[in-house]
């Protein structure tokens, strides 16, 4: 596993919408400006399951043909949550996460970490493991860009993707205040070889319409939590210690600039 390589940014384009990380350390996130057709091709008809609709779901175990590397240990089981959200283990209860800081206690890989509510058909969460010729080389090839020398000779044996398409903030219902509209389209790709698991975080232009959510404990309170974008090993031991993390965003600005 490499460990020696030193964080860091750059912007390809004006507008960076593409974000490419190396679990378990983040070598360096680059970016490039998407349009929404550039994001990995799903839907029910490219073999996505779809997440029940609600607010605060998570999908059953995904067994993965091939383990994920992640951080010390490899992992066959993924989840993915409406909370923008994926895990190596079932999500607890959101009150023990979706308002509080990042890293969260158990393992995570968070590409929009907020409060969202899918319910009423406000948008959809799809996912699946894909080993197709396309998606692979695809992978590749975004992989490639993003790290010329590292993976100059990446070529993943699976990878798996989770959507959120036009997904909404829990709002709590009110007689004055009607839904907001502001919805997001997000994607997480995460590639994987023998030796190494990358995680692509892929936001289209203007897909991303409100940076964080209102916590439900303290919802009249003029207060918005910005949502979180890393990824985390979780609790590392039975003394609860934190296990090594790495977070994107920490204010809505910083949420701003995952495209700015």
């Amino acid at each position: 596993m490499r460990g020696d390589w030193v964080a860091g940014r750059r912007a390809l384009r004006p507008s960076p919408l593409l974000l490419l990380l190396l679990l378990p350390l983040l070598l360096l996130s680059r970016a490039v400006a998407l349009h929404p057709g550039e994001l990995f091709p799903y839907g029910l008809s490219r073999g996505d399951q779809l997440l029940q609709e609600g607010d605060d779901e998570s999908s059953t175990a995904v067994k993965l043909a091939l383990p994920l590397r992640f951080y010390d240990a490899q992992f066959s089981d993924l989840y993915v949550g409406t909370n923008g959200i994926i895990s190596t283990q079932d999500f607890p209860r959101e009150t023990q996460y979706v308002d509080d800081d990042f890293p969260t206690d158990f393992p995570a890989i968070a590409p929009f970490l907020a409060d969202i509510d899918t319910s009423h058909g406000r948008g959809r969460v799809l996912y699946r493991e894909d080993t197709s010729p396309a998606v692979l080389d695809l992978a590749a090839r975004y992989v490639r860009a993003g790290f010329p020398r590292a993976a100059a000779h990446f070529a993943p044996t699976h990878a798996f993707l989770a959507t959120w398409e036009q997904v909404g903030a829990y709002e709590e219902a009110t007689r004055r205040a009607p839904p907001s509209g502001e919805l997001n389209t997000f994607q997480a790709v995460l590639a994987s070889d023998e030796s190494d698991s990358y995680a692509l975080f892929l936001y289209p232009a203007n897909g991303l319409q409100f940076f964080g959510t209102r916590p439900k404990e303290s919802y009249n309170v003029q207060l918005e939590l910005p949502a979180r974008v890393g990824f985390c090993r979780g609790e590392v031991d039975d003394l609860k210690r934190e296990g090594p993390y790495f977070s994107l965003t920490s204010t809505e600005q910083s949420v701003k600039n995952l495209y700015q």
